[in-house]
Parts: C-alpha cells; structure tokens; sequence
C-alpha cells in the first residue's frame, strides 16, 4: 500500500461517512494498519516507525467514546502532534512525568477530535536506532529532543520491508472499565511485533481465540520467539473452562 497525506485523508473520509459502531472499529482498525504496518513518519529530524498504535476517535452523534481526551489541539490540527493535557483547552498544562503521550492528530475538521497514541515505536536519530515501549517514555525523550513540538508537521512516508508485517488488533489497555463500558474492550489499539512487546496473557488470549491457533507451547514461542509455561499457563485460565 503507497501511503502519502492524501490517502490518509481518504480513510479518514471513509471512517467519517460510517454511522455505526461495527463500521467505525473496522476504519479505526484500517487507520490503525496504515501507521503501524505500511508507513513511518518524519518529525523533526528523527524518522519515527510505530510498533503499536491506540485509536482515540470522537464524533459527539456516532461515536461518543470519552476515553478521548476532546482537547481542542485534537481537532482540525490534521498530521501535527498533540501533546496529552490535564483539560480540554490548548492552554492546559502538559502532563509530564511517567503519565501522558503523544498522539498524531488525524482530524481535519471542527465537528470531531482524532488522536492516534503511538504507544511503542523505534526511532531513527542519524543513523542510530532506539526502542521505546510506553507512551510516556517516548513523549519524555521527544520532549528533550524537540522545542515546541505540537507546531512541527507530521511528514509520511512509506514503510518498505522485504517480509510484510502481520498486525494485531488488541483492546486498549490502562482505562478506567467505569469511565464508559461500552468502549471499554474495544479492539482499536493494533501492534505489529508481539516479539518486541511485553504482552499480557489476556491480550495473548485475545490473538490465540481470534486466529483459532491451538493451546500450545509452539503457538507461545510462534507469537513471542520464544516459550514460556508462565504465559501459556496464563493463557489456558482465561480460554480453558
């Protein structure tokens, strides 16, 4: 798939002209693959690839999922970063420290907010590469490296590899269930190297009955490169009756 700004633009239509929950998770998913598998992106002068991504999309009539955090720099900022606030306004102070993220602003209009957390990506810094899990790390070290970050252009481009990534659609992690239920466990949070990423056995779980892989000690060390009994065991309480 050729990723440019103008066929983000055309998915980011097709999520806008879905009116129901089915509908949006599957253009979600689709927006999801399109940064975490096919492309990469420029901010600054580092080359960032996402590893995992988690969609956090807003529409007040057909997708109310306020687990977003409806800041105004989420809105109508398309391809620019957003920097997580304690507050809606863009005034708001940034919420340093081991909370908060950086997402990529994907709205491009006023009427809906739109941020995709990178939650785990590797970064290029003149020849050298880094590894970052965690949102908060990631928005530590970008801070340092970066000065007024939220006005840098997001530029993409195409991710090229030899052997073409499988993705993984999860549910989001660390909300609060109580906040909004409906959107709770919603699958909008996709990775494309469990190998890379500290995986619980519920998220495991979650790939192994989706895929309908069988309950073994292979499946384990086919999904993470290596075995582990603490997982697979893990993994048979929550699937096994």
């Amino acid at each position: 798939m050729f990723i440019n700004r103008t066929k983000v633009e055309d998915v980011i239509n097709r999520l806008l002209k879905a009116k129901n929950e089915k509908d949006i998770i599957l253009r979600l998913q689709e927006i999801n693959e399109v940064f975490a598998k096919y492309s990469y992106f420029i901010m600054g002068n580092i080359e960032i690839f996402p590893i995992e991504v988690e969609s956090y999309f807003y529409h007040p009539q057909w997708f109310p999922d306020t687990y977003s955090h409806i800041n105004e720099l989420q809105s109508n900022r398309f391809l620019h970063p957003y920097l997580h606030r304690r507050g809606n306004k863009a005034k708001n102070k940034v919420i340093l420290g081991k909370r908060g993220g950086i997402d990529i602003v994907l709205s491009n209009g006023t009427d809906y907010y739109f941020g995709l957390l990178i939650r785990m990506a590797e970064l290029k810094i003149k020849g050298d590469y880094l590894s970052f899990e965690g949102p908060a790390k990631l928005k530590n070290f970008l801070l340092k490296k970066m000065d007024k970050m939220e006005d840098l252009p997001i530029e993409l481009k195409n991710r090229v590899e030899l052997i073409p990534r499988q993705v993984f659609h999860l549910p989001r992690i660390k909300l609060n269930p109580l906040r909004n239920p409906a959107y709770f466990e919603l699958p909008i949070r996709t990775l494309n190297n469990l190998q890379k990423s500290k995986l619980k056995s519920k998220d495991l779980a979650s790939i192994i009955a989706s895929k309908k892989m069988p309950l073994t000690q292979n499946t384990i060390e086919t999904l993470l490169g290596r075995p582990s009994t603490v997982i697979l065991n893990g993994v048979k309480r929550i699937l096994l009756p």
